[in-house]
């Protein structure tokens, strides 16, 4: 529902202002304090946190310089993350990646290996032949950036700031439950290298604190949930001790489901000299028809797993619009069509009549596909807002509006290609309506800027839409669904297909059913009322997730287990295992990955240690104080920021993609990245 027309105006022109202004910090009183004292009487865990901190913000400078160099200027319109000063982010050197490595040479360094890790050497594509990822590498090459783009901007999801927060604290679990935390440490397999320090316990709280008391709660969204309470009062108050109770229970699951995971992989290291990795692993799972028989740490794995699932589920679906979008789309999702035809034909021919169901467009009108598009980012409500802003222009002035921002907008209005945003502040469209020469726009009033920023708005969301329905992304799907069949094959033959996704539609409709709770008062408290939420999602995922263990133990015990299907289920587990433990390609385990910060420590002078150190503290007083990291009263870190985010830019690449096909990086000349 709409606001009124005055109202929906002046929001209108807020758009983008709310989080490109600096925000005080929400413990002014820490803010104010000098960082010296903050580490004047170290103990062995303070320190372990500085190291902590210094490893988790030389990850996320990398990643906030690779997001700048694929978006450019346009990439400050797309997050709320701070990008760093463009001299700062000149100064750092680009890896040198081999041209023998494969993936698009047009991703930045670690986005490309992460690209080659995560999906490209995965067996069901790999498997599948050259041909096959060349396809692959070409989507990726011309369409994939531009497309991510459309996405976030359609969306305003950002997901840099999400990347930076999730894979700095899953990082950080993982080197607790892999190498020990505080003063327990973890009896390492032979070859492994421990950290120079333990991670210390001390930083998700820090992290979890610094994300809960940001304004909007910490949402990854561009456009901050509306203010509900005044800052500083009881209610703003219970609000901030809400966040952050849902954010450490989230932590809490997802420690409690890596630490039986680390130990399981640590077994499995330790005897792989004996026995190979996947041996062992499918030896354990032939011997564990129902999960009641896994010995006891997969069984605390498996149950912390879905407890950890549910949380996750509700901290996406906790937040009111997100919930109703998601349960719009399951709403029209052909369910029940899809269940009927999986009970009578095979999956293979059944995923080719999916994915035609949803790419299919008849002709003057959307998609499926391009549906669910519109309703993830809400075009209906941007349509209705337009007409409400035309309502006060003239039919001249509109047209002279549309004109000028069309030749603005690149016919696609991309991520990376745009010359002007819905984000941009309003002296920004006023600029550009004047510099259009129109006399229609000489002097812009408030009621055309908004409907300037609101018709920007409906092309982002248009080009989203349109994209869906293109032939670059429904022949892309169509490629990457011709791989889905062979897994199929094997569950349809292990297990009773059909209805394990039936169990899997009726978790997730008692999923939402258990959401809904969050559409009435709470009973008791809001913690409480979470956690019964969380409690019930669980109960409601728990059927799905023991349905499915009777297919791996099929496979397991499945004559000769389609060792010789290299796109198949066994050879994606086998993948999954290596990858994390003991890759064969020179590259590191995932286990090792971001272990500490000690490669950038040994690139720098006693003197540059003392002065990063001292940039550490500056950043640990404004993780505890809330405040925003853009704040003009802090400092620069030309240590951090440059000599030691180089020497960790360089590391991460080599980690990633393997010693061999990482060289000596290269300066970027200033004014190359374009941000601003």
């Amino acid at each position: 529902m709409l606001p009124p027309a005055d109202a929906l105006r002046e929001f209108t022109l807020a758009q983008g202002a709310e989080f490109q202004l600096v925000h005080t910090p929400a413990r002014p009183d820490l803010f104010d304090m000098h960082p010296l004292y903050l580490s004047s009487s170290l103990n062995h865990r303070t320190e372990a946190l500085r190291n902590d901190v210094l490893r988790a913000h030389l990850f996320q400078q990398v990643l906030s310089v690779e997001y700048a160099t694929s978006y450019g200027r346009n990439a400050t319109t797309l997050t709320v993350a701070p990008l760093g000063h463009a001299t700062a982010i000149a100064q750092a050197a680009s890896p040198d990646v081999s041209n023998k490595y494969p993936g698009s040479n047009k991703l930045p360094p670690i986005t490309r290996a992460l690209y080659v890790r995560v999906l490209r050497n995965m067996p069901i594509f790999a498997g599948r032949g050259d041909a096959f990822l060349a396809t692959m590498d070409a989507f990726v090459d011309n369409e994939f950036l531009e497309f991510v783009g459309l996405w976030t901007k359609a969306t305003k999801f950002d997901m840099l700031s999400f990347s930076m927060h999730y894979v700095t604290l899953f990082t950080h679990l993982k080197n607790e439950a892999w190498y020990g935390v505080d003063d327990r440490s973890e009896h390492l397999p032979a070859g492994w290298v421990a950290p120079m320090m333990l991670p210390s316990s001390l930083y998700p709280e820090l992290l979890t604190y610094y994300r809960a008391a940001l304004p909007g709660g910490g949402t990854f969204r561009l456009t901050k949930r509306i203010p509900t309470t005044v800052a500083g009062s009881p209610e703003a108050t219970a609000e901030l001790l809400l966040r952050q109770h849902k954010m450490a229970e989230f932590t809490r699951a997802w420690r409690d489901a890596l630490k039986p995971a680390s130990d399981i992989a640590r077994d499995l290291a330790s005897n792989m000299a004996d026995t190979p990795l996947d041996v062992q692993f499918w030896a354990v799972v032939k011997a564990s028809p129902e999960v009641a028989d896994m010995p006891p740490r997969w069984q605390s794995f498996f149950y912390g797993l879905v407890k950890a699932v549910a949380h996750t589920v509700d901290q996406v679906l906790d937040d009111n619009e997100w919930r109703q979008k998601f349960a719009s789309i399951w709403k029209r999702l052909p369910v029940t069509i899809m269940l009927t035809s999986l009970r009578l034909v095979n999956p293979v021919p059944f995923i080719d009549r999916v994915i035609k169901l949803f790419c299919w467009k008849p002709p003057g009108m959307f998609s499926l596909l391009q549906r669910i598009g519109g309703m993830m980012a809400a075009t209906d409500l941007t349509n209705a807002a337009l007409k409400t802003l035309a309502k006060p222009l003239d039919t001249l002035t509109r047209l002279a509006v549309e004109r000028t921002l069309t030749t603005l907008l690149p016919a696609d209005a991309s991520g990376t290609q745009a010359r002007i945003s819905s984000q941009d502040p309003p002296e920004t469209i006023r600029g550009a309506l004047i510099g259009s020469s129109d006399p229609a726009l000489a002097d812009p009033q408030p009621a055309t800027i908004a409907y300037a920023k609101m018709w920007i708005r409906k092309k982002e969301k248009d080009a989203f839409v349109d994209a869906l329905g293109g032939s670059a992304v429904t022949d892309f799907l169509t490629h990457m669904a011709s791989a889905i069949p062979p897994l199929l094959d094997e569950i349809w033959v292990c297990v009773d297909f059909a209805a394990l996704m039936g169990t899997l539609v009726e978790s997730v409709t008692q999923v939402l059913a258990a959401l809904a709770a969050y559409d009435s008062p709470p009973s008791t408290t809001r913690e409480a009322q979470s956690t019964e939420v969380v409690q019930a999602i669980y109960e409601a995922l728990l059927p799905f997730f023991k349905a499915g263990h009777p297919l791996l133990h099929a496979l397991a015990t499945k004559p000769g287990k389609h060792t010789d299907n290299l796109s198949g289920l066994i050879a994606l587990v086998n993948y999954f295992l290596s990858t994390c433990i003991a890759p064969t390609d020179g590259s590191a385990a995932i286990m090792a990955l971001a272990a500490d910060a000690r490669p950038a420590l040994a690139a720098l002078s006693t003197q540059e240690k003392k002065y990063l150190y001292e940039e550490v503290d500056a950043i640990i007083k404004v993780m505890e104080s809330a405040a925003d990291q853009r704040d003009p009263r802090l400092k620069e870190r030309p240590v951090l920021d440059s000599l030691a985010l180089k020497a960790y830019w360089v590391h991460l690449a080599k980690q990633l993609a393997g010693d061999h096909m990482v060289s000596e990086s290269h300066d970027i000349p200033a004014g190359d990245l374009d941000v601003d």
